[in-house]
């Protein structure tokens, strides 16, 4: 095929070949999946805990760029007590309201 057209039109037949859906899934595969999932933690229903939060941190890496809000890894190993409460306090509430603050 050397023609854009034609070039476009096998394209457009390999996406949909690819990303169709035939419902031909193995019942059997998905008795096994719910067999081997895991079971429903009930321990997802606790509050986070504040040495979760500062485990967390002290896990980040150093001398990383930055994230979106430009705050280094380092900053925040060194924000101390205070800043370990605040990311708690933070997270507890976006683990209870199950929504990420929009700033």
């Amino acid at each position: 095929m050397t023609e854009k057209e034609d070039v476009l039109a096998r394209w457009g037949e390999y996406c949909s070949e690819l990303y169709s859906d035939d419902q031909k899934q193995d019942a059997q595969i998905l008795i096994e999946l719910d067999q081997i999932s895991p079971e429903e933690d009930e321990d997802m229903d606790k509050p986070i805990l504040m040495v979760e939060v500062e485990a967390a941190i002290w896990k980040l890496k150093n001398n990383k760029s930055p994230g979106i809000d430009g705050i280094p890894a380092e900053l925040i190993k060194n924000g101390g007590q205070a800043l370990v409460q605040a990311l708690h306090r933070l997270c507890c509430i976006v683990w209870a309201k199950e929504q990420i603050p929009l700033q």
